[in-house]
């Protein structure tokens, strides 16, 4: 019964925080996909939601509120006809929002809530003299060949310092509805007050059933590519290298990280085809996972298209590899001229950690390769945990030892399996589980102090049952 109540009171806890107000009845589940909501001129965001009493519905739009009015998006509107019960999908293009914009961005009151780009550069009263003019923007190069944009607070501007043909013109946070448009007509009643003549009636509708229902949210529309990543940093690996890269800071910002979709990557060395050495470059595109957009990303770079990266255990300078990196916010915005470049070498996994180490090495060292596939990334907690247990515990001691080179000999095959076929991370994950709490009650303070305490009672309650003996 407990477990039952349990369930119901999670469902509701879920239900509630899911739908918003008493439109749950007619409208649920409204959700962006991109969840971040972000896009510029060229891409799109769909708008997902779910309508339960779908027969009632006469039409489905978005609408934008300029402050002055509210504008139907183009190509927005969809008949209830063609729409169900589950996954209904409306799409917000980049360019159409840029179209409607050009038209009404001008006209729009500075209390409507609408954020505009650099709104801080603005007069208090929205007054858009006070707006840097684009001639005042300047390109600097930096150690990373990273143009980024400046604006003069005290630049002279002309009449019209709106130029929606600038690439970020209309960038800004704005606000929209999902609007259901319902027929409420099914459920009309006729009352009247029927006069001697029988030949006049008044009527009078009732109905529960509203005109309409919506749910707003935000979009970001953003035109300005990211800066170059803040800093790479790479590890070898057998034919391959690991890279870790940090995401570029915000604009006018060094301390929050800008939300990265996607890096672009050029390798450029020597590598190996059929046993002959070609000197060549091969470009690579790692999508970031949702979860960790404004993080570290950590990415595995082997060969392809028939190539294959050289071992480099002499450390000699010609397969020393060169690695070009820029970045692509989750908007879709990327400037290959923004980049940040490291060097990094393949070397053989076998056996080198235990010699890294005797040679005095303090970096972790990676190689996580069974548990980073099956948990999604190098970076998971999970991951973490069962390094920290390698380097305090089994480093120590010459089981350990074996066991370590072992893994390192053999692990990357079935990670190359998990990686092949997504399907096996849950078996994965259940058979690294036990092996994850072990190494949580070592190496964790609140897992010892659990441990310890498990132990205490444990041996209380031992202790009691001999005396009773």
């Amino acid at each position: 019964m407990n477990k039952i109540l349990l369930v119901l009171i999670c469902f509701n806890l879920f239900f509630f925080t899911t739908i918003s107000g008493d439109d749950s009845e007619y409208l649920e589940n409204v959700r962006l996909d991109p969840d971040h909501g972000e896009m510029n001129r060229n891409g799109e965001v769909d708008v997902l939601f779910n309508l339960p009493q779908h027969n009632l519905v006469k039409r489905a739009y978005i609408s934008f509120n300029t402050g002055a009015s509210e504008i139907t998006m183009p190509s927005s509107s969809i008949e209830g006809s063609k729409l169900g019960y589950l996954n209904n999908k409306i799409t917000i293009k980049g360019s159409e929002l840029n179209d409607v914009l050009n038209g009404v961005i001008s006209t729009i009151p500075s209390d409507t809530g609408i954020i505009l780009r650099n709104s801080d550069d603005y007069s208090e009263n929205g007054d858009e003299d006070e707006m840097p003019d684009e001639d005042e923007i300047t390109d600097e190069d930096t150690e990373t060949n990273d143009e980024d944009f400046d604006m003069d607070d005290d630049s002279e501007t002309d009449d019209s310092d709106h130029d929606p043909d600038h690439i970020s013109g209309n960038d800004g946070i704005y606000s929209f509805k999902l609007v259901i448009e319902l027929d409420n007509t099914e459920e009309e009643e006729t009352t009247g007050d029927i006069f001697e003549d029988e030949t006049e009636e008044e009527e009078e509708t009732t109905t529960t059933v509203p005109a309409s229902v919506t749910s707003a949210f935000t979009i970001i529309f953003d035109n300005i590519p990211p800066s170059a990543p803040n800093n790479a940093e790479t590890e070898g690996g057998d034919k391959r290298i690991v890279l870790i890269i940090t995401p570029p800071f915000k604009e006018r910002s060094n301390e929050e990280y800008e939300k990265i979709g996607k890096y672009h990557i050029i390798l450029n060395g020597i590598f190996d085809r059929d046993g002959d050495e070609i000197e060549t470059s091969v470009e690579y595109i790692t999508s970031v996972k949702d979860q960790e957009y404004d993080a570290d990303w950590k990415v595995s770079l082997s060969g392809k298209d028939g190539l294959e990266l050289i071992n480099n255990d002499n450390n000699l300078e010609k397969y020393i590899y060169s690695l070009t990196i820029s970045a692509e916010d989750v908007a879709g915005n990327h400037d290959p001229e923004k980049w940040i470049k490291t060097y990094g070498s393949a070397i053989t996994t076998f056996g080198f950690w235990s010699y890294y180490k005797a040679e005095g090495g303090k970096e972790d060292g990676g190689f996580c390769f069974i548990a980073s596939a099956g948990f999604g990334s190098y970076n998971h907690h999970y991951v973490k945990i069962l390094r920290n247990f390698r380097d305090i515990y089994l480093e120590n001691f010459a089981l350990g030892k074996y066991l370590i080179k072992q893994y390192y000999s053999i692990g990357h095959y079935p990670a190359h399996l998990i990686e092949k076929y997504p399907a096996l991370k849950p078996v994965i994950k259940v058979f690294l589980f036990p092996f994850v709490l072990t190494a949580w009650f070592f190496t964790e303070s609140i897992g010892l102090f659990i441990l310890l305490a498990w132990l205490l009672v444990f041996s209380f309650f031992l202790l009691r049952k001999n005396k009773s003996v």
